[in-house]
């Protein structure tokens, strides 16, 4: 699954807010993308190549209607950015009074490196599903995540729905 708690620890990352209490997709639309963008690019970043966010997040996105009801097209300056969802990324961050808020992750991800801190290990145990007839695994790995120019990443938060 993705892993984007790296980002919030990393100092640099462009930070875009959704006023005290968070914000819903449905009111703010594609403005904070804009201002992510704009951050990214203002810091030579160039724009983001993918967006990570919960699946509600996405549907919201995709739902966006017009004042006539018709669906909203995405912007032509975001059409590239993909839009990609995870149960991963919680939706029940606080913010303010809110505790249905949510993130979203947007960054050029070229710029982000995983590193394998010890190589993965694998091992059998048979012994604690014997009487079932079964085998079970125990696996270990140490990785790590690092954002090679902060600046390239923003994260939105107090994303409501």
């Amino acid at each position: 699954g993705a892993r984007t708690d790296g980002l919030l620890n990393t100092a640099g990352i462009n930070v875009v807010g959704n006023g005290a209490n968070g914000a819903s997709l449905a009111s703010t639309k594609w403005a904070n993308f804009f201002t992510a963008a704009q951050a990214m690019l203002e810091a030579n970043a160039g724009m983001p190549t993918a967006a990570i966010m919960a699946p509600r997040s996405l549907v919201t996105l995709g739902a966006l209607a017009d004042t006539t009801g018709q669906p909203m097209m995405t912007p032509q300056m975001l059409e590239r950015i993909r839009m990609l969802a995870t149960p991963q990324i919680p939706t029940n961050v606080t913010t303010g009074t809110s505790t249905d808020t949510s993130r979203i992750f947007l960054g050029d991800w070229k710029r982000c490196v995983y590193a394998m801190r010890e190589q993965m290990t694998i091992q059998p145990i048979k012994e604690a599903f014997a009487t079932q007839g079964q085998v079970g695994f125990v696996a270990h790995v140490r990785a790590d995540f690092a954002a090679m120019y902060p600046k390239a990443f923003a994260v939105i938060n107090g994303v409501r729905p």
